[in-house]
């Protein structure tokens, strides 16, 4: 990326959000990135939908870059190094605890040159997430009067939490709390 930044004249985040195929971008910076790009060879040799990232920060509590500590979180984080690895992507991984966040820190490991890409990931930890006053009926209020006519509740994230209770998911709201959100919400 540093190479088609020299050559065009534009900044690597730009040459990362082109080759990213994000949207906002103009479309000389397209045209003159993507054609850099091509001379080089960059695009020959890209997988199909991978992004051109070289660098990944990867935020999360200590407990979950160790299989002793929280095993469901480790499995996570193996499963980004996995899914890199046959694309010669540095991971840098870096503790930062939900309660006691080193703002600093994290601010400096994001805006590191060699980051070209964050992944924060929380832990569902009963100290830290406990909706024992849990009240629907206040963010709807909230909502309402913002203006908003309509919810959209994220019921299933996409590291497997789920907000209902689950025979076949141990990973939900209702089997480590014992309450199931989204009929609280629909109410």
């Amino acid at each position: 990326m540093d190479a088609i930044a020299a050559q065009t004249g534009y900044s690597v985040s730009t040459v990362s959000r082109v080759l990213s195929g994000k949207a906002a971008t103009s479309e000389n910076a397209r045209e003159a990135i993507v054609s850099c790009a091509r001379q080089l060879g960059v695009l020959d040799e890209l997988a199909c939908g991978r992004l051109l990232i070289n660098g990944i920060a990867v935020f999360a509590p200590a407990r979950t870059f160790s299989a002793r500590g929280d095993p469901f979180y480790h499995a996570v984080t193996r499963g980004i190094a996995d899914a890199t690895a046959a694309h010669d992507v540095y991971l840098s991984y870096c503790s930062l605890e939900e309660q006691d966040a080193d703002l600093a820190r994290f601010l400096a490991k994001a805006s590191h040159k060699n980051s070209h890409a964050l992944i924060i990931i929380g832990v569902d930890d009963p100290a830290v997430f406990d909706p024992s006053e849990l009240d629907c009926s206040q963010w709807v209020a909230a909502l309402v009067s913002a203006g908003f006519k309509s919810v959209i509740l994220t019921a299933k994230h996409h590291d497997g939490f789920c907000l209902w209770p689950s025979k076949y998911l141990p990973h939900t709201v209702s089997a480590a709390f014992g309450r199931d959100v989204a009929p609280l919400l629909a109410r």
